[in-house]
């Protein structure tokens, strides 16, 4: 719903208006009173409004506010007549005094605070509220003789006086007396003998002045009692034809009018049409068949132009009149027709007739004229009265469909009072309230919603009823239960407080708040995607870029705002510019068409720092405009070119064995690659470094710079005083290492790089670049030039250079490239050096392997022939000792003292021992001479097999020896049996002397190996000595301890490398140890 904006006068008076209206049911009317807030005269009308349902419950009013400043007081101000002293005074009697409702014409600000006691009767208004009525004469308020016409307005408690000042009535008589008084006075001073002939004279001439003024006065007094009595007839009636006939009648009674009738123009206004008549029916009725049966066009075009029809001699004048034939034959001597006017406009006339000749002089057609515009006035307020009612009516029958339309309304609807009870709610806001309607009814909304004192809603709601303004808001509201509702209001002020029209929007402000955050969410996604992403409208404009856009184009929104700029200048050359707009819009028109995303492309692009990228652009279309995603594949099209040069350039460098091939070679390919102008290598030659082959550059540039040396006048390299040759120019900094990589166009690896020569030789000097520059190469229009050293390691043996007139051909990716280019050059020409030298000592290795083999064979001949004197040389004394020993110890022992028996036990135990290494010894020689045999080998039976061999049958149950399924090897089986022998007996030596006997082999595969463990609980070594345990004759425990020749783990160590294997351990002192071996999986 939507209020007109009100004036704030809800005064004390108003409010007990509306508390009658409502105690009574009835419509209640607000007299004459004054509003305390704009200081005004009002009045008004009160209407209750009624619930549908409960007759007796008012829910609210209807008032209407009448302004007499606007409506009454400018009527009253016109009438009766305006001359110096009438006015026309409005009044009521309250109790034993009167008091004044219309300004006074002779004391201001008088409204409501002018009062005079009834006791003063010689006041005429006193008189008309004592009930007098007619013509009087008596004081004004102001103590002056008047003369008025009084009485009360009917239906109404209110009293109407027109007076003028007595001397203003009798004004024109005296004025006559006075000239008449003048002239006797002369003509007596000037001859005394007819004074008394002239004063007789004079003296009838006075009376019959004074009868006609007197005439004039009855008169006057006849219309003054018309204009009173229709203006009191205009005052209670609100019927125009009932009006009409009341005019016309008080006219024909009171101002004694032989005849008066009130017609209004047809449409075309060629007639007039009667309305209502009194006085002379016949002539009337001759008069009116006159009117309906003739054109009166012309007639009615004189009223229109004349501010009046006048005519005071009918035999004299208004001949013009179409109407004055039919007038004449009338009993009247003069009459007069006074417009009427309504909204500025002529809408008819009131004509009067008199059957007096000059009826009408000039103050009576003031007074006439006055009545006109009453009546005028009062046919515009019957028209706007009647345009009133029927609005009321409508508004009845409005505000029953808008009471119904309130019930049904999806919006919540409810009145809160001043007092800030609840006075209606319709269902919807019952609803949104969560409550009963009979438990909000009447009651405080604080009460039912403790703490709502302290919202912002109370505040707002606050102000709507304080300063009647109208509000639109949003609120969040917790309901008592903590449940959280959103709301959109349209707080309205009214007569009984505020009307609040409520949407509950909780679910659309949940998802707007969704919205939001995946809004924000997708944003920040967007911004921090890895590629540059930009939205563009359909109008154009580029809305959204995010920062990778920014950090890889460089262009702001500034830079190009729309697309037109974007054109512009990421495609500056026009040629290209048209082909790639082309391209994309039939990219856009086809996924538009086939409603797909727009296909990636690839462009070319100029970013803001000058420098120009592949980009493969692609997009998704959406209803108000398109997202755009640019993926940059410069790197990727650089790599994918340097890898095609790369491995082109490595099977020229891999194939061709002769430099000058493999260079020239080269140079093409890079040129063609990359797409450089100019290509050239300098390799040494001497202390020089001359350009090797070139390609691109002109002969007069090669020539020219084809030599780097100085030299002096006597023909002689200049030299450094390190006695090196002085090299001129860049490429003489590259070549001699003279480089800073914190200079921009140094590199870490030892590269120059220009992508501005005329910008570097602008902004740099010779000190800057290190040496003194010949500049041939700028003053040649080469911009782009690029110097990479040839290396081979660290050694520097040339230098590829690649030159271009064009700018930005060059970046830190590409200078890497052919760095890395360079180095492989350099391996090239330093491997075909070599590979000469290669094939020199290959033949001359070759020669010396045929007499090493030769002199092996001897040497293994010599080394078997060895190992069998030990094996039969050597036993043979040991086998004696030990036999002897043995014999002594058994016939001999009797006369043998304990102390000969110890030394014997010592010659046989050490005997013994070195019968047992010299066997160890010739294992470990044979294991080192045999050839391997390889055959596949199951690990699992051959371990378990050896355990049984080699355990001792009285220490089997004191060991617990696990075996897990284990990978089978590839391997000599003599050996690999000898392998685990070595371990597993090594095994229970040392767990022999531990309580807890555990020996555990398992095996897994790692990688292209089969990895062996075996794991024992005895006693360990100290692992910081473990390098030293495959050693031979290594012994990490006494041998007093534990019996052994420190060969076994030896022979263990010598097997597993003829098998390409390693063996390694590792354990922890008096706790075990773990020994390791393994074997590749396949047969080497």
């Amino acid at each position: 719903m939507k209020f007109p904006d009100v004036p704030s006068d809800h005064s004390l008076t108003f409010l007990q208006s509306l508390k009658k209206a409502g105690e009574s049911g009835e419509i209640n009317f607000l007299d004459f009173h004054r509003n305390e807030f704009e200081n005004r005269t009002l009045l008004r009308i009160t209407v209750p409004i009624f619930d549908f349902a409960n007759k007796k419950q008012v829910i609210g009013y209807l008032t209407m506010r009448i302004d007499p400043e606007q409506y009454l007081y400018p009527l009253i101000k016109r009438w009766p007549v305006p001359t110096n002293s009438a006015e026309t005074l409005l009044l009521r009697r309250e109790g034993d005094k009167i008091v004044f409702l219309n300004e006074l014409k002779f004391n201001k600000d008088s409204v409501l605070s002018v009062h005079r006691p009834l006791t003063a009767t010689k006041i005429p208004a006193v008189k008309a509220a004592l009930g007098e009525k007619g013509i009087v004469e008596g004081s004004d308020y102001r103590g002056v003789e008047v003369i008025a016409s009084v009485g009360a307005i009917p239906n109404s408690p209110w009293f109407i006086v027109s007076r003028m000042d007595r001397d203003e009535v009798y004004l024109p008589v005296k004025q006559r007396f006075l000239i008449t008084l003048i002239a006797v006075v002369s003509l007596i001073l000037s001859s005394g003998a007819g004074f008394g002939y002239f004063f007789r004279r004079q003296k009838v001439k006075y009376y019959k002045e004074r009868s006609e003024g007197a005439d004039q006065i009855r008169k006057l007094n006849r219309l003054y009692a018309v204009l009173s009595n229709i203006n009191q007839a205009i005052v209670r009636i609100l019927d125009k034809e009932i009006l009409f006939n009341e005019v016309t009648k008080i006219a024909v009674t009171d101002g004694k009018f032989i005849m008066a009738w009130v017609g209004l123009f047809n449409e075309n206004r060629t007639n007039i049409i009667p309305q209502s008549f009194n006085g002379d029916e016949e002539s009337y009725l001759s008069l009116q068949d006159s009117l309906l049966r003739k054109d009166n066009s012309g007639t009615c075009r004189i009223i229109m132009e004349r501010e009046n029809v006048i005519c005071n001699d009918l035999n004299k004048e208004c001949l013009e009149l179409s109407l004055h034939e039919d007038i004449i034959k009338l009993k009247c001597r003069s009459f007069v027709f006074l417009p009427l006017v309504v909204h500025k406009q002529k809408i008819g006339i009131i004509a009067l007739y008199s059957d007096t000749i000059h009826f009408f002089d000039e103050k009576e057609i003031k007074l006439l004229s006055e009545l006109a515009l009453d009546v005028s006035f009062a046919i515009e307020f019957i028209d706007k009265e009647k345009e009133r009612i029927d609005s009321l009516e409508k508004l009845s029958a409005s505000e029953k469909r808008f009471r119904e339309t309130l019930e049904n309304m999806m919006e919540g609807c409810q009145i809160i009072g001043f007092d800030w009870r609840y006075k209606y709610l319709n269902d919807a806001a019952v609803k949104y309230s969560m409550q009963k309607r009979e438990e909000l009814l009447g009651e405080r909304v604080m009460d039912r919603y403790p703490g709502f004192e302290k919202t912002e809603m109370f505040k707002v709601i606050d102000e709507c009823m304080r300063y009647r303004n109208q509000i639109f808001r949003e609120f969040d509201f917790t309901y008592p239960n903590g449940t959280l509702g959103w709301f959109e209001f349209s707080i309205q002020p009214v007569p009984e407080g505020i009307f609040i029209l409520s949407l509950d929007i909780t679910e659309r402000k949940k998802a707007e708040q969704a919205l939001i955050l995946n809004e924000a969410r997708l944003k920040k996604i967007i911004d921090l995607m890895p590629i540059p992403i930009g939205y563009v409208s359909t109008d154009g404009v580029i809305a959204t870029r995010n920062q990778k856009f920014l950090k890889v184009l460089g262009y702001t929104e500034e830079d190009i705002p729309t697309m037109n700029e974007w054109w512009g200048k990421v495609y500056p050359d026009p040629d290209y510019r048209q082909t790639a707009m082309e391209s994309w819009k039939k990219a856009v028109e086809h996924a538009t068409d086939v409603g797909m995303n727009i296909l990636p492309e690839e462009y070319n692009l100029k970013c803001k720092d000058g420098l120009t990228r592949t980009f493969e652009i692609s997009g998704i279309i959406l209803s108000d405009g398109f997202l755009v995603t640019l993926v940059d594949v410069t790197e990727r099209k650089h790599r994918e070119v340097n890898e095609r040069l790369a491995k082109e350039v490595l099977e020229k460098l891999n194939v061709t064995k002769d430099s000058t091939t493999m260079i020239n070679s080269i140079i093409q390919l890079i040129k063609v690659s990359s797409g450089i102008e100019a290509v050239g290598i300098r390799l040494k030659d001497g202390d020089d470094y001359p350009y090797y082959i070139t390609t691109g550059f002109s002969k007069d540039f090669v020539e020219a710079e084809r030599y780097l040396c100085s030299y002096d006048n006597n023909g002689q390299v200049i030299r450094d005083k390190n006695g090196e040759p002085k090299l001129d120019c860049m490429c003489g900094n590259i070549l001699t290492g003279r480089v800073d990589p914190a200079k921009s166009f140094f590199t870490e690896g030892g590269s120059f790089i220009s992508n501005n020569t005329t910008k570097l030789l602008a902004t740099t000097d010779d000190k800057e670049r290190l040496t003194r520059t010949r500049n041939r190469c700028n003053s040649s229009g080469y911009e782009s030039v690029a110097l990479v050293p040839i290396k081979s390691g660290e050694e520097v043996l040339g230098l590829l250079q690649l030159n271009d007139h064009r700018v930005n051909m060059f970046d830190g990716e590409s200078i890497h490239f052919y760095e890395s280019l360079g180095s492989s050059i350099g391996i090239a020409l330093i491997r075909n050096k070599a590979q000469e030298e290669l094939n020199r000592i290959n033949e001359e290795l070759e020669n010396r392997i045929q007499e090493r083999t030769r002199l092996l064979e001897i040497s293994n001949k010599e080394l078997e022939s060895f190992a069998y004197s030990v094996s039969h040389d050597l036993r043979a004394p040991l086998r004696a000792i030990n036999g002897f020993s043995k014999f002594l110890e058994e016939d001999y022992s009797e006369v043998l003292s304990d102390e000969g028996k110890r030394h014997l036990k010592v010659i046989r135990d050490n005997s013994q021992k070195m019968d047992r290494l010299i066997t160890d010894l010739l294992s470990l020689s044979k294991v080192a001479r045999v050839n391997v045999n390889m055959a596949s080998i199951d690990i699992t039976s051959m371990v378990k097999n050896i355990y049984e061999e080699v355990i001792p049958e009285e220490l089997k149950d004191a060991f617990t020896f696990n075996v897990d399924e284990l990978p089978k090897c590839f391997g000599d089986p003599t050996m690999m049996k000898q392998l685990w022998i070595n371990l597993i007996s090594n095994a229970i030596k040392y767990t022999l002397p531990r309580e807890k006997k555990e020996i555990e082999i398992s095996g897994k595969i790692v990688d292209d190996e089969i990895v062996y463990s075996i794991r024992d609980s005895g006693v360990g070594f100290d692992p910081n000595y473990k390098h030293k345990l495959f050693g031979i004759f290594q012994r990490l425990h006494g041998e007093e301890e534990f019996e052994g020749t420190g060969v076994g783990l030896a022979i263990v160590k010598r097997i597993a490398e003829r098998h390409l294997g390693k063996v390694w351990a590792d354990a922890e002192l008096n706790v075990g140890a773990t020994f390791f071996v393994s074997f590749p999986i396949k047969e080497r």
